[in-house]
């Protein structure tokens, strides 16, 4: 049985961190490592983490100075030894069967490059996260996979994992882009094998995090320019044929890459047919 390493950032998560490792504890699938990467919290994570380390030797602990997720990520997986990645936030879970039903698949078919399921929310909001069936020109558009896909360690080693210029998130949604390509074989579950916790968020902070949106939208178009410029007229004629809702047509035509798919075609930089 193939290794996976499970690799939990943490930063002040001590109330929640239990349930994360709980989950993978419960695995039904037994060969995995989990790497808890504290990024310098000041509360109670430690005293968790190192719990659930005394309790099973397939935890293992280490405490770095606050560097943000995408390098805990990084540092995690660099002590790891597993074959198959699945990175897991603190403060969400995972279902028994996750590793189970998507290893029994990748031994199946080597072609696979990605595998994640339906997923629901808990905390705050409860009930089904509704998730876009996979194709990259929706990936292109739009994060359409949540952190904790499971994925080829070989694979992040070449694209040099999570990049740690995204400070502001959509670390994920970078790595994809730079993961998988349109011939990449990406697997859905139909089974619910995430659960993502839904915090309290002031109007304040809504719009602080669009603002962040925006410039981390732009940061992401310039890191995979040649994906975007490649598939940008084909992307957005298909999205515009089977987008369904007309809200999400407003705020997709509100998107950076579509303000530069209207720049370019305004400068003729392409024809538009």
């Amino acid at each position: 049985m193939e290794l996976v390493s499970v690799i939990v950032p943490a930063f002040n998560q001590g109330s929640y961190i239990a349930e994360a490792l709980e989950s993978i504890k419960n695995q039904t699938y037994k060969n995995w490592e989990c790497i808890i990467v504290n990024d310098g919290s000041t509360d109670n994570t430690e005293d968790v983490a190192l719990k659930y380390c005394r309790l099973d030797s397939r935890f293992r602990y280490i405490f770095i100075e606050n560097s943000g997720v995408s390098a805990a990520r990084n540092k995690g997986v660099s002590l790891s030894s597993g074959a198959y990645i699945l990175p897991l936030d603190a403060d969400d879970k995972v279902a028994p069967i996750y590793l189970e039903k998507a290893i029994d698949i990748f031994s199946k078919n080597d072609s696979v490059s990605l595998i994640y399921g339906e997923a629901e929310m808990f905390g705050a909001v409860k009930g089904k996260w509704h998730l876009s069936d996979y194709s990259y020109f929706k990936l292109l558009i739009k994060n359409i996979i949540y952190c904790s896909a499971i994925f080829k360690r070989v694979d992040f080693d070449r694209i040099q994992g999570f990049s740690e210029k995204l400070i502001y998130g959509y670390e994920d949604w970078d790595l994809w882009l730079r993961l998988l390509n349109r011939e990449a074989l990406v697997i859905k579950l139909p089974d619910t094998v995430f659960y993502y916790r839904i915090k309290s968020v002031s109007r304040t902070t809504e719009l602080r995090l669009d603002d962040r949106k925006t410039i981390t939208e732009k940061l992401i178009f310039e890191r995979n320019r040649d994906s975007y410029i490649q598939h940008l007229h084909e992307l957005i004629k298909d999205y515009r044929v089977h987008l369904a809702k007309h809200q999400e047509l407003n705020r997709f035509q509100e998107s950076y890459v579509y303000k530069v798919y209207r720049s370019i075609k305004n400068l003729k930089f392409f024809l538009v047919k």
